[in-house]
C-alpha cells in the first residue's frame, strides 16, 4: 500500500544565516540603487524599492544559494508537491486551454516530476521540463516527459522555440527576474503565452503588521493553524528561499516592460498544505479575495498568491 502524502506542512530545515559574503544590488525592475530597508528576516536585509519592488539586498553569493537549497525542504517529495499543487495544477491548465486552444511546444521551468505537464501531454502538448532535481527529472523522464537537469540560463534554447512556457513559483527564487522574463520572451514565438505564479506582496505586507501583535502565535496555535516558526507563514520573503517580492503592479511592470500584451493578474488558488485549520482558512481567504477581485474589476488583489498570464507581442 503507497503511503500517504503528509500535507500537514510540518519540515524541520537548519537555521540559516547570512555568510558575510552578500553583496548589495540595485532594483532589478527599475534600476535604482538605495531603497530604504522594509525588514530583517533571517538576518538578511528586505527593501522595498519606490517602484514597488521588494527585494533582498545585500544578496547572498551562488555557493551560499548552492549549500542552503542542498537542505531545502529535503524530506518533501514530488509526490507530494504533486498532491498540494493538485488544485492549482487543474486550474492553471483550464486556463491555458482557453488561452491556447491548439495544443504546440510547452516548457515548464522548475517542472519537478512533470505533474503539470502531464495535463498538457494528455492534450496533445509537445511537453519539455527544466529542473535541478535529478531525482525529479528521473520521474519525470519515466512519464514519457522530455525533461533535462539544467538551469534556466540564456541561450539554452534557439529563439522562438514554444508556444507557452510556464513558471510556478520560480520567479521569487531567481538571481535577475528581468533577463529571466527577457529569455522566456526570447524563446517565445510571436503569440505564444507565459504563465507565472508568485506569492502576492500586496497580501505578505499584512503579516509585517500581524508579526507586532503580541501572542499572535499561541493564539493562532489553538485555532489549529501553523505557526511554528518552521515556515514562511509569518515572513514576507523568508530568505534566503525568494530574493524578491512581487505585486500584481509590479509584474505588471516587467511584462510591459518586455512588450508582453493581453497581462491579466489574477488570484491563485491556495497550496493546499498545513494543518486542517490552516487550510480552512487559505480556502477562506481565497474565496474571499476573489470575490473582491471580481467586484473591483480587477483593481483589488490581495489573494496570498497570484498568477499572471500575457502573450508576446506578434
Amino acid at each position: 500500500m503507497s503511503r500517504k502524502p503528509d500535507l500537514s506542512g510540518k519540515h524541520t530545515r537548519q537555521i540559516w544565516r547570512p555568510s558575510g559574503r552578500e553583496k548589495e544590488i540595485a532594483c532589478d525592475l527599475c534600476g535604482a540603487a538605495g531603497a530604504r530597508a522594509l525588514a530583517i528576516e533571517n538576518g538578511y536585509c528586505l527593501r522595498r524599492c519606490e517602484c514597488g519592488l521588494i527585494y533582498v539586498s545585500p544578496q547572498p553569493d551562488d555557493e551560499d544559494l548552492k549549500q542552503f537549497y542542498a537542505q531545502y525542504f529535503p524530506d518533501e517529495s514530488g509526490d507530494l508537491w504533486a498532491e498540494i499543487m493538485r488544485r492549482n495544477f487543474d486550474a492553471d491548465a483550464e486556463h491555458l486551454f482557453e488561452l491556447t486552444p491548439v495544443p504546440g511546444d510547452a516548457l515548464d521551468i522548475g517542472c519537478g516530476h512533470g505533474s503539470f505537464l502531464s495535463r498538457l501531454k494528455e492534450k496533445g502538448w509537445k511537453v519539455s521540463g527544466l529542473d535541478l532535481s535529478p531525482e525529479a527529472i528521473a520521474r519525470a523522464q519515466s512519464s514519457g516527459i522530455d525533461a533535462r537537469q539544467e538551469m534556466f540560463r540564456p541561450g539554452l534554447f534557439k529563439p522562438e522555440s514554444f508556444d507557452l512556457v510556464t513558471a510556478w513559483y520560480v520567479l521569487e527564487h531567481v538571481r535577475e527576474p528581468m533577463v529571466f522574463l527577457k529569455e522566456i520572451a526570447r524563446i517565445l514565438r510571436p503569440g505564444g503565452v507565459l504563465g507565472l505564479r508568485v506569492p502576492n506582496m500586496d497580501f505578505g505586507k499584512l503579516f509585517l503588521g500581524l508579526k507586532k501583535v503580541p501572542a499572535l502565535g499561541s493564539l493562532l496555535s489553538l485555532a489549529g493553524i501553523d505557526s511554528d516558526g518552521k515556515s514562511s507563514h509569518f515572513n514576507l520573503l523568508d530568505p534566503p528561499a525568494h530574493l524578491y517580492g512581487f505585486a500584481p503592479d509590479t509584474l505588471r511592470s516587467y511584462l510591459k516592460k518586455l512588450r508582453f500584451e493581453g497581462i491579466e493578474v489574477i488570484p491563485s488558488k491556495p497550496v493546499d498544505v498545513g494543518s486542517r485549520g490552516t487550510r480552512l482558512v487559505k480556502d477562506a481567504l481565497f474565496s474571499s479575495t476573489a470575490l473582491l477581485h471580481r467586484a473591483s474589476d480587477g483593481r483589488l488583489n490581495l489573494a496570498p498568491a497570484i498568477n499572471a498570464f500575457a502573450r508576446k507581442h506578434e
